[in-house]
């Protein structure tokens, strides 16, 4: 039952993220960059070393290596359903926009 609720969990999470990335592509892109940064770390500093602390769980670490392939799986959800609304059949768009919002607009550049 958990395993369900998870995967729930991370539907309605990579929809909420592909709804902020249609209303603030900068904002999503933050959160991007920092997620990436957690990846990096995630990638170079060996599981074990989260994992062990003195023969024992460490929470967050297995927390961290838990999260990771949600992470790929809510990165690779927003994907899809922005490929999806970039050729959405014409008759569709007005329910798209409706559940995900307007996409953001392009701001003009202060230079």
């Amino acid at each position: 039952m958990i395993e369900l609720l998870c995967i729930a969990g991370t539907l309605i999470f990579g929809f909420l993220a592909y709804r902020l990335r249609r209303r603030s592509r900068f904002w999503f892109g933050i959160g991007e960059i920092a997620v990436g940064f957690v990846q990096v770390h995630l990638a170079w500093v060996p599981t074990y070393n989260f994992l062990t602390a003195d023969g024992a769980a460490n929470p967050l670490g297995e927390f961290l290596y838990k999260a990771t392939p949600v992470i790929l799986a809510i990165y690779l959800l927003v994907r899809g359903l922005d490929n999806i609304g970039e050729d959405l059949p014409a008759g569709w768009r007005a329910s798209w926009t409706r559940l995900f919002g307007p996409p953001a607009s392009p701001r003009p550049n202060k230079a």
